[in-house]
């Protein structure tokens, strides 16, 4: 939501600009009750100051007091005519702006939308000021000494590093340098260069490699004697026992045969 109080007496003025205005518009005679109304919402809502000029020593008095007193309020001088030294006198006071007592929309659409894009502005720095803040800065003298030292380095091992490097071509095919994103100072993604250690593709032959792995034939060992002995525990009696299975009991055939005959001997 956007506010435009206006400071001034010209009705005529005043009428129109509420009728222009988008949003919500109030208007004032003095800068004391203006300020009763920006200090409710200045901070949060976008706000315009319309300054209808009098005499240029009162208006550089007012703005002069007004920019001290709320640093980021956009102000308007509301005036027809106005020379370059006076304008000048007005900037250095603090105004953003001149407007006519008789304008048209469409300069209140633009002001508007000018409103909007200089609060995105003004967010995106805030974010970036925050960033800044945050963010790990390398000290010349380091980024110096990283340079030198590891050139120096690389001059030094670069034998044993070709060497290396020929080792690897000859061990198997593929890329001799492997390659792959971090995350640097400042969440920056770079890319990491070692030195190929594995086969191109070695996910895929993990099944041709079970058979040397000590710790997967432990446990297919453990595995099979578990299977050994759960089977070695049951009874070859237990085997050939045929189970009746119903709703409310589960009993071996030749146990149910017992039974019933025995209920008969009773009843008989």
């Amino acid at each position: 939501m956007q506010y435009f109080v206006y400071i001034g007496k010209n009705n005529k003025t005043i009428k129109l600009f509420s009728k222009l205005s988008i949003g919500v518009f109030c208007a004032v005679p003095t800068c004391q009750k203006a300020f009763r109304i920006l200090d409710n919402i200045h901070e949060k809502y976008d706000a315009v100051l319309f300054v209808e000029q009098s005499t240029i020593f009162e208006d550089i008095k007012n703005i002069s007091f007004i920019r001290k007193k709320y640093p980021g309020l956009y102000m308007v001088l509301v005036t027809d005519s106005i020379t370059q030294e006076e304008g000048v006198k007005y900037l250095k006071a603090g105004a953003n702006n001149t407007i006519k007592h008789e304008t048209t929309r469409d300069t209140f659409v633009s002001l508007s939308t000018f409103l909007n894009c200089r609060k995105e502005q003004k967010i995106e720095d805030l974010q970036l000021k925050t960033q800044n803040q945050y963010s790990f800065h390398l000290p010349l003298w380091k980024r110096v000494f990283d340079i030198i030292f590891s050139s120096m380095a690389l001059l030094f091992l670069s034998p044993l590093l070709i060497a290396t490097a020929l080792a690897i071509r000859l061990e198997s095919k593929g890329q001799i340098i492997y390659k792959s994103k971090r995350v640097g100072s400042n969440y920056q993604i770079f890319d990491f260069l070692k030195f190929r250690s594995m086969y191109t593709d070695a996910d895929k032959h993990l099944k041709d490699f079970n058979a040397l792995n000590q710790y997967q034939q432990e446990e297919d060992i453990l595995i099979k004697e578990n299977e050994e002995k759960e089977t070695s525990d049951i009874n070859e009696e237990d085997l050939e026992e045929i189970l009746l299975v119903s709703d409310d009991f589960v009993i071996s055939e030749e146990d149910y045969i017992h039974q019933k005959s025995q209920e008969k001997v009773t009843f008989s």
